[in-house]
């Protein structure tokens, strides 16, 4: 029996359930992670009107948690708790645990709860995944992505270059090329845009059998083109990856690739055919979200605001001045259905508004209507607005305006 317990103790003690700092990547402290514990569990005192839409799901998430850790305590003869090193065993074999972890998880990410995220996937790797094993080396790179994520990129560039190490010696090209994907986005961080390229080319030979991965390697690759303002071989990245995305299962990363092409085209000076994949693209997400409401429909309403936008714009451009208005119009509509009336995107078409009713229309009032509106919120989002360039801006234009109004 007391052997046992000491190889029961060796065992917690690799996986990693004792430590004396929590910043120690191989024995973080806070196994296993308790997300009642969490300052996020606040929700479950707060009434569901109160909760935004995310909030919610992380409500029902924790309320599911603890019901069926309650449950589970009041069935056992023991009285563990789950930081009692006794129950991390029990733990490790307990498929409804995992379950709710996991869900507890993606609610997280989906948040942007990077931390929390992080101390399940640092429970998972110590309960679940044996050392010198594929699974736990995904869990290491899945852990540097979600320390990137909070800026710590000692932690995170430590366990990418652990993960890659592993994946090279077992000869597994496509997870060599997944980490040298997140290297790369390690560099870019550090703004070392030569050796995030690098990276990016080095991995993309090695992706062939996962278009998912392919695909993002090559919008990554038209990204940093794009930075060094290299427009054509960006657009040629992206007219790569729309050749490798699967319409059907990566929807909502086939759309970004387009609207990027778009982008692409109005950088190297080719309107009509940016209009063109822009009036494509937003047609078709109306006629994917008519009807009932699809997932992500709020987020699906901003990007159609951003198009309608970026289309009237190109009319402004052509002097299709009254299309212009109800495009821009309808994106001040779709935008603020997606994030507000005070969100930054819709101060951006009011602004627009405005540069069209001052110049091409020479309507000065209704321009000085729009950029107060553009002004109203940007002075909302700036941290000080007597510095914000974007307040200085709008208030620039209201100025010339009244200079105009005022002869």
């Amino acid at each position: 029996m007391q052997q046992q317990q000491q190889q029961q103790q060796q065992q917690q003690q690799r996986r990693g359930f004792f430590s004396s700092s929590s910043n120690d990547l191989d024995n973080p402290t806070n196994i296993p992670f308790d997300p009642l514990q969490q300052s996020s569990a606040i929700v479950l005192k707060q009434p569901n009107e109160e909760l935004s839409e995310l909030e919610q799901k992380l409500k029902e998430a924790l309320q599911q948690y603890s019901e069926y850790m309650k449950e589970n305590n009041n069935n056992s003869n023991t009285t563990t708790t789950i930081d009692d090193p006794n129950n991390h065993e029990l733990l490790a074999q307990d498929f409804g645990y995992e379950e709710r972890m996991e869900a507890l998880q993606q609610v997280y990410m989906d948040m942007g709860y990077w931390s929390e995220a992080l101390g399940i996937e640092q429970t998972k790797c110590a309960l679940y995944f044996e050392d010198g094993t594929e699974e736990h080396a995904d869990s290491i790179h899945a852990q540097g992505k979600l320390w990137l994520r909070q800026e710590e990129f000692g932690h995170s560039k430590a366990l990418y270059d652990r993960a890659l190490e592993f994946f090279e010696n077992s000869n597994n090209q496509v997870q060599v090329g997944h980490v040298l994907i997140s290297l790369a986005g390690w560099y870019y961080f550090q703004n070392q845009m030569d050796v995030a390229m690098k990276h990016l080319c080095k991995a993309e030979p090695l992706l062939d059998s996962n278009s998912p991965l392919l695909v993002k390697c090559l919008d990554n690759q038209g990204l940093v083109h794009r930075l060094w303002g290299d427009y054509h071989a960006a657009l040629d990245k992206y007219q790569q990856a729309l050749q490798v995305v699967d319409p059907i299962k990566e929807k909502e990363t086939r759309h970004a690739l387009l609207m990027h092409l778009g982008d692409m085209y109005q950088a190297i000076e080719e309107p009509q055919e940016a209009l063109q994949v822009y009036h494509d693209l937003v047609q078709e997400m109306e006629r994917e979200t008519t009807g009932e409401a699809v997932a992500g429909d709020t987020a699906i309403k901003g990007m159609q605001g951003v198009l309608w936008h970026n289309i009237a714009t190109i009319h402004v451009d052509f002097g299709d001045y009254e299309l212009a208005l109800d495009e821009f119009d309808r994106a001040i509509q779709l935008k603020t259905e997606m994030g507000g009336a005070n969100h930054p995107e819709v101060a951006k078409t009011w602004n627009s508004l405005g540069v069209l009713h001052a110049g091409a229309l020479r309507q000065l009032p209704k321009a000085r209507e729009c950029f107060q509106h553009a002004l109203m919120i940007a002075r909302i989002n700036a941290d000080d607005p007597s510095t914000d360039e974007d307040v200085i801006h709008i208030l620039q234009n209201i100025s010339h305006i009244e200079q105009k109004l005022n002869r």
